[in-house]
């Protein structure tokens, strides 16, 4: 049943509308997708012998003997840094090709694969935001994100007019992002955030996580409490409107509007790694196919849509040369069709060019100011248009154009080879559809038995394993029941062979020697090597039930001092990780502060030996 509004707006409309996404929402999310897994990688990259290797701070026979054998991990294949940066070199490589749209469902997979053996390989130091990117890869196994914006959707001989599409994966991925928001709400069950709304109060009280801003922000009281009813309120409620039927255009916007709001602040009050970002990616997949229709028309203007591009017919290079460009430049649009005869003759064959552009005033360029032309048509990349208009790049760009056009018919023969026409299928196969209605299924399973009082329920083990195989495993427990109220740093207390006593954790992330000093960090941040995958695992050496994390992380620590020290009065021979702690107070009281000396470890049995 529908019915309409005055302006003839439809007001109800189908499921297959509520639970299907535009083909250009899903191209750029892939987009972003891809961005975020190229951020990550470079910053895991930085401490990969750390992380990563059996020389770092967890090696294989540590991580496989506190694993479940179901975890999968490539990089348990080998503890060396050479076969680590392999992998990491392949992940690069997938993630380029998603990002461009080449190959993407194999591109897609590879990725998947490549990040979950990577989370798998150390669980010490992975983030919310790392499973969440991982769920929305899985989906975008069965999603056809590369049906825009892509070399395959240019190089697809009948590629989809209509832009609206629905299947069961896409009612998937858009139910895994709203189960984010509506358990994290029902996870947030203690009376902290509902009713007496000092959740925010409590995680900006953190100097681990707060920020420049947040720390200004915790001061005003009113402002705190009520962004902790705004964010427990828009969370309950999110799925109920992004999935309303009626109304749905208007009420998905103004959701969409304040979740984004929302993850704005989180963003600048709380450092919480590319969680904020990968968040923000999963609202883009609820964009209408209006916003779309309403950014074409905006954008349309005569000097673009009257471009008209011509290619040599007998170079099939240059036809999809042409249709990949225009693709990228969003000008997919605009008309492409072979040169007429004289222009054939004249400036295309006899020139070697095989490109020509006529702009709205059928003035025609060739080469490289044909090029130039359609950056500068763009409605994202005139800027680059402009700079490849200066003399030195013109002068460049006209000497690769000839050099390419001279040897057309090899890289023509390289081109047919790895780019050639390739039909896109939207339809998703009846196995991959009963597949995606189980994840969907499990998920929501996975979930609800994250709340405390459905914990009890179990499926049988195989089942239940699965979890870990696809990194399905969720509890979007942030900040849940309540912000932790005990916040901390560490000192470690390390006895030299010479006797000295210093902070070796401050001269190792400082090169500063100095005797321990308890008080707190002046900057939270830098008292980490890296903020989010060095934080993460330092915390976890904070929980009293880390004993064998500490242990690994000594012996790492052990030998790295004294691989630069080796037989000298420098040498570590042992030393105390001290944890210490300021636990909040309501009403701006000041924070409890207490010392706890964790740990305590001998490099060698025989300092041990001699200190007894």
């Amino acid at each position: 049943m529908r019915s309409s509004s005055s302006s003839g707006e439809a007001r109800v409309v189908s499921w297959r509308t509520v639970f299907g996404c535009d083909l250009r929402t899903l191209a750029t999310a892939r987009v972003c997708i891809a961005l975020l897994l190229l951020v990550d990688l470079f910053q895991r990259s930085r401490f990969l012998i750390e992380h990563y290797t059996d020389s770092g701070i967890i090696s294989r026979t540590f991580a496989t003997k506190y694993q479940t054998d179901w975890f999968f991990s490539l990089h348990f294949l080998s503890g060396e840094a050479f076969f680590q940066g392999f992998l990491f070199a392949l992940a690069v490589i997938a993630a380029l090709a998603l990002l461009i749209g080449y190959r993407t469902r194999l591109a897609t997979v590879a990725s998947w694969l490549l990040l979950v053996s990577l989370l798998n390989r150390n669980l010490y130091v992975i983030q919310a935001g790392d499973i969440l990117l991982a769920l929305l890869l899985l989906w975008c196994i069965f999603l056809p994100v590369g049906a825009r914006y892509s070399v395959d959707s240019a190089l697809n001989p009948e590629p989809p007019a209509e832009n609206r599409y629905f299947s069961m994966a896409t009612a998937g991925i858009l139910i895994q992002c709203m189960c984010v928001y509506f358990f994290t709400a029902l996870l947030k069950s203690d009376p902290v955030w509902m009713p007496q709304g000092l959740g925010p109060y409590f995680a900006l009280q953190l100097d681990t996580f707060v920020t420049p801003f947040g720390e200004w922000l915790r001061q005003y009281f009113i402002v705190v409490q009520a962004a902790s009813y705004f964010v427990w309120i828009i969370e309950i409620l999110a799925p109920f409107l992004v999935f309303s039927p009626w109304m749905h255009v208007r009420l998905r916007l103004v959701t969409l509007f304040l979740l984004v709001c929302m993850h704005v602040g989180f963003l600048f009050s709380l450092r919480i790694g590319l969680f904020p970002f990968v968040s923000l990616t999963t609202l883009l997949l609820f964009t209408p196919a209006e916003v779309w229709d309403r950014l074409d028309q905006w954008v349309r203007k005569p000097h673009r849509d009257c471009l008209q591009i011509y290619y040599d017919r007998e170079c099939s290079l240059c036809l999809k040369f042409s249709r990949v460009l225009t693709t990228f430049l969003l000008l997919s649009g605009k008309s492409i069709q072979p040169a007429p005869d004289g222009l054939q003759t004249s400036a295309l064959k006899q020139r070697h060019i095989g490109l020509a552009v006529a702009d709205h005033e059928n003035d025609v360029r060739t080469g490289w100011a044909a090029l130039v032309l359609l950056f500068k048509r763009s409605v994202l990349f005139w800027p680059i248009g402009y700079l490849f208009d200066t003399r030195i790049f013109r002068t460049v760009g006209d000497s690769i154009y000839s050099t390419i056009g001279k040897h057309r018919s090899g890289f023509g023969v390289f081109v047919e080879r790895f780019f050639p026409w390739r039909r896109i299928n939207l339809k998703l196969p009846a196995w991959a559809s009963i597949l995606a209605f189980s994840l969907i299924i499990y998920t929501l399973f996975i979930n609800f038995r994250s709340i405390p009082w459905h914990a009890g329920y179990r499926m049988h083990d195989p089942i239940e394993e699965v979890k870990f195989v696809t990194r399905l495993e969720q509890r979007w427990g942030m900040f849940a029941p309540k912000p932790a109220l005990v916040d901390g740093w560490f000192v470690i207390r390390g006895t030299l062979l010479d006797g000295r006593t210093i902070d070796v954790y401050d001269a190792m992330l400082t090169g500063d020697w100095h005797v321990p000093n308890f008080d707190p960090p002046g900057d939270f941040f830098n008292h980490y090597y890296n903020y989010n995958r060095w934080r993460k695992f330092m915390l976890k050496l904070g929980n009293k039930r880390s004993g064998h994390l500490r242990r690994s992380y000594s012996g790492y620590l052990c030998l790295q001092w004294n691989s630069d020290h080796l037989n000298s009065p420098s040498e570590l021979t042992s030393f105390e990780i001290f944890y210490n702690t300021l636990t909040s107070q309501p009403d701006y009281k000041p924070r409890v502060y207490e010392r706890h000396m964790i740990w305590r470890h001998w490099c060698d049995e025989k300092y041990k030996s001699a200190k007894s």
